[in-house]
């Protein structure tokens, strides 16, 4: 994306892992890749984590995909928040001090914030699905929820929620700049910090159907002034890159 738009002839299925600040020119060549027949699976985060040594806090940076009004339009939101899960969890080795020996020592607890799905939660896979049919279970690092936008979405365009968390053993993490990990799982462990609101969250979403462009509306969302020899963003010229653009017959049409 960022040197050629690719043809859905010779690149089928593109997989675009941790989009970072997509610019205009890579946000075109991706919608009129879905619009001339791609299969696009994303895998997205808002931001990264850190680690502080010395409180063993992990603070969360967020950063923009670029693609956020993109998908939108799409009919999907990625919100800045975790998806949590109590017992059904990856454990985690925590330090923890046993006041009665006098000793630390390591335990191991789940850690919420790495929630593990399986087929044996009912309701959490879709087994219709072909994607989701030979999976036993499945954990997700940090991961963040996926909303459909029902009044967004076209209405030639369905989702399907393939995969989505326990809906009485989740709940959402959202002040994602304060996480204090050991002392959410010693508050867990001792009940002080359990939640009291659990509900599902889709974590893996399919849109399939007839997209449209989203810049079938160029005077809303004109074509990258630099794929049409135009100026970039400074004023100066911009050198053609060798690839013309689709052009407004093809950027507006809809395509399965």
């Amino acid at each position: 994306l960022n040197q050629e738009e690719p043809d859905p002839a010779e690149v089928p299925c593109l997989l675009v892992v941790r989009p970072k600040e997509f610019n205009d020119v890579q946000q075109f060549r991706l919608d009129q890749y879905l619009m001339k027949g791609g299969r696009v699976i994303l895998f997205a985060t808002q931001g990264e984590r850190g680690m502080h040594q010395m409180t063993r806090s992990e603070p969360f940076r967020p950063f923009k995909t670029g693609l956020e009004d993109w998908l939108e339009f799409q009919g999907v939101r990625i919100p800045v928040e975790f998806v949590m899960h109590l017992e059904s969890a990856l454990q985690t080795p925590v330090r923890n001090v046993q006041v009665a020996q006098g000793v630390v020592r390591d335990i191991a607890l789940p850690n919420p914030f790495i929630p593990i799905i399986s087929r044996e939660m009912e309701g959490c896979l879709d087994e219709s699905n072909p994607a989701m049919q030979s999976l036993r279970g499945v954990f997700f690092p940090w991961a963040h929820p996926v909303d459909v936008l029902e009044g967004r979405k076209s209405a030639d365009v369905n989702a399907t929620v393939l995969l989505q968390s326990h809906s009485v053993q989740s709940w959402r993490w959202k002040d994602v700049e304060q996480i204090d990990q050991r002392a959410l799982l010693m508050g867990m462990q001792t009940g002080s910090s359990m939640p009291t609101d659990f509900y599902s969250s889709p974590i893996v979403v399919a849109l399939d159907g007839k997209f449209t462009s989203y810049y079938a509306d160029s005077e809303k969302r004109p074509v990258p002034a630099s794929l049409l020899g135009g100026e970039n963003k400074d004023g100066t010229d911009a050198p053609g890159d060798g690839a013309a653009p689709a052009g407004p017959e093809v950027v507006r049409q809809s395509t399965p």
